[in-house]
């Protein structure tokens, strides 16, 4: 039964199923489990590491953006005060 629990993935297993299970094939469905939250904790750790740097990048983006505009200003300002 256990194979038929994993070919099914994420299909629960009903209690009775549970308790038809032997030790050694619950044991090998907990293990994968616990594969599956390590791999998922690593993803989630990557992707957070990943949303930091957008930010870090969008922040400095709108710095220089800022600072583009600035400078356009201060010239503009220039330009009529010459006149």
């Amino acid at each position: 039964m256990a194979k038929k629990a994993q070919k099914q993935g994420s299909d629960p297993i009903s209690a009775q199923e549970l308790r038809r299970l032997k030790r050694t094939e619950l044991l090998t469905i907990m293990l994968e489990q616990s594969m599956e939250i390590d791999r998922l904790r690593a993803e989630l750790e990557t992707t957070r590491a990943q949303m930091e740097e957008m930010k870090t990048s969008g922040q400095e983006q709108l710095t220089e953006n800022v600072n583009r505009l600035q400078q356009m200003v201060t010239e503009l300002t220039r330009r009529i005060d010459a006149r």
